[in-house]
């Protein structure tokens, strides 16, 4: 695009300035395409630099600088075109809520740098298990949402079990994380909003922290 619009705007200058004097055989036509070859280079230049800065704001604005996963906002309208498609074209999706366990008394015993710490961790291998087309959210402090297109609440579990089992996030003192976690499904749950499905997971997740942590649920 952007070097169509260049492309655009040295034909532009070409037409306006260069043409009359090729065909008056003017001999300022050699210098007259020297300058314009140089405006032409110039605005290539600007147009690509203003380029990288709106990519670069875009990138910013759908981020979390901590961990690198796409942060809330970008996540909510994510869940928003990911829950239509799957209500267009009727599929399988299904959306994880997982909480760090026992969180507070990393930043408490080690301090903030080591919870930041397990908190890149957690992102790397959750990031790192999930397949292509899944997307993690760093929902806020030491919350994760995963979205699971064309995967049913129990294929989710069980790919999480599989992420989870496979390598422990280490505490500094080399005593493993573990997570809790609750999954609804889009289908299972009927009409339901990413919202909602969300509370439920939430609710979901709750229970396991109240009996005992370090599970996933479906129900």
């Amino acid at each position: 695009m952007v070097l169509l619009e260049t492309l655009a705007f040295t034909l532009s200058l070409l037409t306006a300035f260069a043409l009359p004097l090729w065909l008056q055989e003017d001999p300022r036509i050699l210098p007259e395409l020297i300058d314009l070859a140089l405006v032409a280079s110039i605005a290539a230049l600007a147009a690509m630099s203003q380029l990288q800065s709106m990519k670069r704001l875009f990138v910013q604005s759908s981020t979390d600088p901590l961990t690198g996963l796409l942060n809330r906002r970008a996540g909510e309208n994510l869940l928003t075109l990911l829950l239509a498609q799957a209500e267009r074209h009727p599929h399988a999706l299904s959306v994880v809520l997982l909480d760090v366990d026992n969180f507070k008394g990393v930043n408490d015993n080690w301090g903030h740098e080591a919870g930041d710490r397990v908190l890149q961790d957690v992102a790397q291998l959750l990031q790192s298990g999930v397949r292509t087309g899944d997307a993690v959210i760093r929902w806020g402090g030491e919350e994760f949402v995963i979205v699971m297109p064309y995967a049913n609440s129990g294929q989710a579990q069980a790919r999480l079990q599989v992420i989870l089992d496979g390598r422990a996030v280490q505490k500094p003192d080399g005593q493993p994380i573990r997570m809790s976690g609750g999954i609804a499904e889009l289908q299972a749950e009927n009409g339901k909003s990413w919202s909602d499905l969300i509370k439920l997971a939430d609710n979901r997740m709750y229970q396991v922290k109240l009996n005992g942590k370090g599970r996933i649920v479906t129900e």
